[in-house]
């Protein structure tokens, strides 16, 4: 495996967070079993906001960080 760098500008890291934030989602259906047939309507929302924390605080680390 060879290291690399992703070099991704704060503005669009901060981009991504306040698109993951203005998602819509829909409200869980009567009935929803959960995993045990499909995706909870509440899995890609909760996965979204976790990706959008980690995501800026990856960039903050990575600017206190410098080149």
């Amino acid at each position: 495996m060879q290291p690399f760098r992703l070099d991704v500008s704060a503005a669009d890291m901060e981009a991504l967070r306040d698109r993951l934030a203005r998602t819509r989602w829909p409200e869980q259906l009567p009935g929803d079993t959960g995993w045990a047939e499909d995706v909870p309507c509440g899995a890609p929302c909760a996965l979204a906001a976790r990706t959008g924390r980690r995501a800026v605080m990856l960039a903050e680390r990575a600017r206190r960080a410098g080149p």
